[in-house]
């Protein structure tokens, strides 16, 4: 009968400690997935930044093949005189850097 009741308690420790293990590896995995959503958010964040910097790196390219300006120079624009840079690029970069997306 002792022999029996080990069996049992032991088989009792066991399951408790599958249990506790199963419940482990389902933290572990939703953890990685939080981490892994967090991950997609900062790329596409990343992303979207990059994009709205896009026009101001093209035209620093433009002025930067044809004239040296220091970086203190003044930039001063005027309808029709850039005609790849528009309004919508500034307030894609506003938008962009106040984190509300495009």
């Amino acid at each position: 009968m002792d022999r029996e009741n080990d069996r049992l308690q032991s088989t009792a420790a066991l399951e408790e400690q599958i249990t506790s293990l199963i419940h482990d590896v389902e933290r572990y995995i939703k953890a990685g997935s939080e981490e892994a959503a967090r991950a997609d958010a900062l790329e596409e964040e990343i992303k979207r930044l990059r994009e709205a910097l896009r026009p101001f790196a093209e035209e620093a390219d433009q002025v930067d093949s044809c004239e040296a300006h220091p970086n203190g120079c003044p930039a001063h624009y005027s309808a029709g005189w850039c005609a790849d840079l528009t309004i919508g690029d500034f307030r894609r970069a506003r938008t962009a850097l106040e984190g509300r997306g495009s």
